[in-house]
Order: structure tokens, then C-alpha cells, then sequence
């Protein structure tokens, strides 16, 4: 249904027939949320308005779907909707995520929130991939750190790593470290957080060269964690990994040497 007012949405209802197309399809290019209700629901009720709401004020970052669980009993049993209402995010033409209840606005905005990107940090990982330097200067700008500008910062990290540039590598990791952006990469921030030296900084860089540079480097670590087997020791060679990435061909022969030495 649509009034006078220019920025409400149609509302979409879904069936089996029309599932595929509304809901899956139209889910590759921005989330798809479908809200399982039913006319006789009171908290659908209260819910449905809410999820309208919503919608409108984020302007096409993704899209409200509602199914009536009476007409469609088969898309409910197919998505094991127990208890109304229901509701399902798609994304990439899958479902991700889902919650049930009349959740209140601020925990609605809240899951939205895990899937739905900020156009800021659209725009910053659109800088990021030109000139990821860049990206983290204009981050570092920013009075609060999106959680969602985590991949941009360590990415710039990586490229400040790679050219030598520690002119704005400390204020990035402390930025990181700050916004509890850390996460599985902790042996990184403990290894760079020590206002590491040039040649560590150019050592470190030399992970992004050739297959002979990153094995230079690999031995060099696994040496001294032959040498002294501490924590500094030890994160350098996991900073290393995470540097490569795990799907790098060197990570996983490293990690068993790592791991013959350690254990």
C-alpha cells in the first residue's frame, strides 16, 4: 500500500511462487529481511510498524518481505518457523541470521546493524581499495570507529607494512587497539604496538615480496623462536601468518615447523 507520502515503501508480500524472485534473488544485491506474521498475531502487530519503520529510514539498504504463515504454511515448515512472529535475513541468496519475537527498535537497529553497512564505510572500503592509506587517514579523522571499518584498518596496516611507511602506522594501531578492533589478529598489534623499528617495519614488509623474501623472513622468526621460545618470538611468526593470510601456501608448512619447535 502506498499514500501520498513519497518516501513510504510498498509493501511486498511473498508466496511460494514469488519466494524465489522477492526473497532470494533480490537478497545478492542487498539484504532481504522476511518477516513471518499472521493476521490474528498481536506482537506481529506490533512488530510489523516497527520493521516499516525501519525500512524507510535506512532508504534501500535492504528490503522488508512479509509472508502470512496462514496463506503459507509450506514457506514457514521450509524455514522452521515455530512461533510468530518470525523473521529471517537473506543475504547472497541465503539466510544469515534470524530472530523471534517483538524485539524493541534499539535491538532491531542492533541486528540490522551486523548486516547493514553504514554509507560511510561504503564509501571508505570504495577509497580503501584504490588507496588503502587513504582510507585509514580519513578513519582516523572520524571521532568513533565503525566496527564494520576493521577490515579497512588492517588492510591499510598491511599496505603501510608494505611500503615502509610508519608515519601513520602507530596512530592506526593505536586507533585499532582503541576501538577494540582486534580480534584474532592480537599477535599483530602486540608485535607493531611496540613502535617497532624501521628495519622490523621493512622486515615485516618483506612478507609481501617474493616467495624467497617470505621465507627469508619465516626462517629468520622460526630461528629465533629456536633460540628463545617467548611470547614476542611467538607472535612475530603468528603476526607473520596473519599477514600472509591462512589460505597463504607457506602458513600451514610454518605452522607445523612452528609447532615441532614448540611442542
Amino acid at each position: 500500500m502506498q499514500n501520498s507520502d513519497s518516501t513510504e515503501v510498498d509493501m511486498v508480500n511473498a508466496s511460494q511462487d514469488t519466494f524465489q524472485t522477492e526473497v532470494i534473488e533480490k537478497s545478492r544485491s542487498a539484504p532481504v529481511l522476511v518477516d513471518f506474521w499472521a493476521p490474528w498475531c498481536g506482537p506481529c502487530r506490533m512488530l510489523g510498524p516497527l520493521l516499516e519503520k525501519l525500512e524507510q529510514e535506512h532508504q534501500g539498504k535492504w528490503q522488508l518481505v512479509k509472508v502470512n504463515t496462514d496463506e503459507e504454511p509450506a514457506l514457514a515448515g521450509a524455514y522452521n518457523v515455530s512461533g510468530i512472529p518470525h523473521c529471517v535475513l537473506f543475504s547472497g541468496g541465503e539466510p544469515v541470521d534470524q530472530f523471534t519475537g517483538a524485539l524493541p527498535e534499539h535491538m532491531l537497529q542492533e541486528f540490522l546493524s551486523r548486516h547493514i553497512k553504514d554509507e560511510n564505510v561504503l564509501k571508505l572500503e570504495l577509497l580503501a581499495s584504490s588507496d588503502p592509506i587513504a582510507a585509514v587517514r580519513q578513519i582516523l579523522e572520524m571521532p568513533s570507529i565503525d566496527q564494520g571499518l576493521s577490515p579497512v584498518l588492517w588492510n591499510g596496516v598491511k599496505e603501510m607494512l608494505r611500503q615502509g611507511n610508519t608515519d601513520d602506522l602507530k596512530e592506526a594501531l593505536e586507533a585499532i587497539s582503541s576501538a577494540d578492533l582486534v580480534n584474532e589478529k592480537s599477535a599483530l598489534l602486540n608485535v607493531l604496538s611496540e613502535e617497532p623499528s624501521p628495519e622490523e617495519v621493512q622486515q615485516l614488509g618483506k612478507l609481501f615480496g617474493s616467495e624467497k623474501e617470505i621465507r627469508d623472513v619465516l626462517d629468520q622468526f622460526m630461528e629465533s623462536l629456536e633460540r628463545n621460545k617467548g611470547k614476542q618470538e611467538k607472535d612475530r611468526l603468528i603476526a607473520s601468518f596473519h599477514l600472509l593470510g591462512q589460505s597463504h601456501p607457506l602458513v600451514a608448512e610454518y605452522r607445523k615447523k612452528m609447532a615441532t619447535i614448540l611442542f
